[in-house]
């Protein structure tokens, strides 16, 4: 059997006493001391990180990116959003318009990737999921957070833009994440500099480290709240 992989920041997570556990073929954080109930509250009431290294970035170029990949997956093309949302397969997916015919898919299943390569073979998907980290940093006190790292409420980006700005001198993407109830932002940056990033911000009052089982609660009761309106 193959052994699980792990992130580029499994080391620096088990040193703050992260306890891992197998999820989507991944050795990853589950959670850290303090316990899975801590984290989803801090989160709701304060402010965490969360480590999603694991999911995948894949750049997908080629003429009319955007209307192959409409074809396929069923998503509206509206021409002025940056960010595009949808589902295919069961599987939720972001789509960043970076440039013309250039495009950037976060996705959490290798599948979607597999079977979108396999439908449209004239566009040209390049797997950055080890080139690029991905932090995601989420909770009610995230406005103040990103304070401390001078971004301006005006720079947070909305649903549907893109922001492209140092954090912590990091070259970043930032894009807001709609899956939690609370607010959260993605943050996408070159993978050498994931440790210093993510040791930033869990030095950052009142930032704490949470782990996947904490995120997956977080997104259930956001979908909950979703079906209830």
């Amino acid at each position: 059997m193959a052994a699980y992989k792990t992130t580029c920041l499994a080391q620096i997570e088990k040193e703050y006493g992260a306890k891992t556990a197998p999820e989507c073929g991944w050795s990853l954080a589950k959670n850290f001391p303090g316990g899975v109930s801590a984290e989803e509250k801090h989160t709701l009431e304060h402010c965490s990180v969360f480590d999603r290294c694991h999911t995948m970035r894949i750049r997908i170029t080629g003429k009319d990116v955007l209307a192959k990949l409409s074809g396929v997956t069923g998503f509206e093309v509206v021409p002025e959003l940056a960010v595009i949302r949808g589902e295919f397969s069961g599987d939720g997916f972001t789509l960043l318009s970076m440039a013309e015919d250039d495009v950037l898919l976060l996705a959490g299943d290798r599948s979607t990737v597999e079977t979108l390569t396999k439908e449209l073979a004239d566009l040209e998907f390049t797997d950055l999921s080890e080139v690029l980290a991905q932090l995601d940093i989420a909770g009610a006190e995230l406005e103040s957070v990103l304070g401390d790292f001078d971004i301006q409420p005006e720079e947070i980006p909305d649903e549907n833009s893109i922001v492209r700005r140092a954090v912590a001198e990091v070259n970043s993407i930032m894009v807001r994440n709609t899956a939690l109830p609370v607010p959260c932002v993605t943050l996408i940056f070159t993978s050498e500099y994931a440790e210093g990033m993510w040791e930033e911000f869990v030095e950052t009052f009142p930032v704490k480290p949470a782990g996947f089982a904490a995120w997956n609660a977080l997104v259930k009761k956001a979908e909950q709240g979703s079906d209830t309106e």
